[in-house]
């Protein structure tokens, strides 16, 4: 082997370490972006992914306020109050604190189940006052400051037009496929018996209300939850839940099913994934500990080797890399 060939040799194991590093880095970022990309086609927030055409909200009559008014506030008609209110006979002054649903459409809107109101504001306006107030708490500050890009929700102009968020629901097929139809409740505070209050005047049970609404804590709820409660249609009847597509009776639980088929096979591909990037990140590990040792013992006896052979002189040293220097053969002494 020539000098500078035996010199040499002392980059070598440094310069496929780096392209081996670099590779593995690679490979692991890769399976992770695969992963999440995996487990986000399989976390559907939207249930189902278009939203439903139906949803009701809780409302109670505030003072001085007719049907045409209450429905000038929600962008619906009278007429569309009665018919979701079959109690509720005629266009009478409804009474202050009447119970109201209000119907609306439920969509999909940025992985959120939403109907989105339109508000002016007047001049004794504030964002506590619209969201607290007008919608009573039907709607929260910080989603009215986001949704409408409000760089300060303390500065609001009287005549602006707001979107106001409301959430909703179209049910869970998990939960249930006999129930399509949802209303939103405002959960009142503190109450140890809003759940059992709740069941009794929906004419529910506790733990439907419980599957339906898993994040609500009954013991000791604030007004920033909500619950969905399964209500009847302007029939009288429970609507069955819809995936969205609009299926048949006979289809329905069979297009849910293979939904869930789909789900269940991204999350196995996904755990699977995780799985092998967190092997490969082992392997990783335990092949670098491995060629550092070889490498330090191939330099030991590289260097043991030079030192035993007068004809090369050779200047190792690492600045940003190896580097390596021949000075040629030494003459005779």
């Amino acid at each position: 082997m020539s000098q500078l060939g035996q010199c040499r040799l002392l980059m070598r194991p440094w310069l496929s370490r780096n392209v081996s590093s670099l590779q593995w880095l690679v490979l692991v970022l890769l399976q992770c972006t695969i992963v999440n990309l995996v487990l986000d086609m399989a976390d559907a927030v939207c249930v189902p992914q278009s939203g439903c055409e139906a949803a009701y909200a809780y409302y109670r009559a505030q003072a001085n306020e007719t049907l045409d008014s209450v429905g000038a506030k929600f962008q619906i008609t009278s007429d569309e109050i009665l018919a979701a209110n079959p109690a509720i006979s005629t266009h009478s002054t409804i009474v202050v604190d009447q119970p109201l649903y209000i119907p609306f459409k439920c969509e999909c809107m940025q992985d959120q189940l939403l109907h989105m109101f339109q508000y002016q504001v007047q001049r004794a306006d504030s964002i506590e006052r619209i969201a607290n107030t007008v919608f009573e708490d039907l709607t929260q500050t910080s989603w009215i400051g986001t949704w409408n890009k409000l760089p300060d929700i303390n500065f609001i102009l009287s005549g602006d037009t707001f979107k106001i968020p409301v959430k909703c629901f179209c049910g869970d097929p998990n939960v249930s496929l006999s129930y399509g139809l949802f209303l939103t409740y405002v959960v009142v505070a503190g109450a140890g018996a809003n759940l059992s209050r709740l069941a009794l005047e929906f004419n529910t049970s506790e733990g439907l209300l419980m599957g339906y609404n898993p994040s609500v804590n009954w013991n000791g709820s604030t007004v920033d939850q909500y619950a969905f409660i399964p209500v009847k249609d302007k029939s009288g009847n429970y609507p069955s839940y819809s995936s969205g597509s609009k299926p048949g009776p006979d289809n329905a639980e069979e297009e849910i099913t293979t939904a869930g088929v789909l789900a269940g096979v991204a999350l196995g591909v996904g755990g699977a994934l995780v799985f092998l990037s967190l092997l490969a990140l082992c392997r990783h590990c335990v092949t670098e500990e491995q060629r550092s040792r070889q490498q330090k013992e191939h330099i030991a006896n590289k260097l043991k080797d030079m030192e035993e052979n007068p004809l090369c002189n050779c200047k190792t040293g690492y600045n940003g890399g190896w580097l390596s220097h021949c000075s040629g053969i030494q003459p005779h002494r």
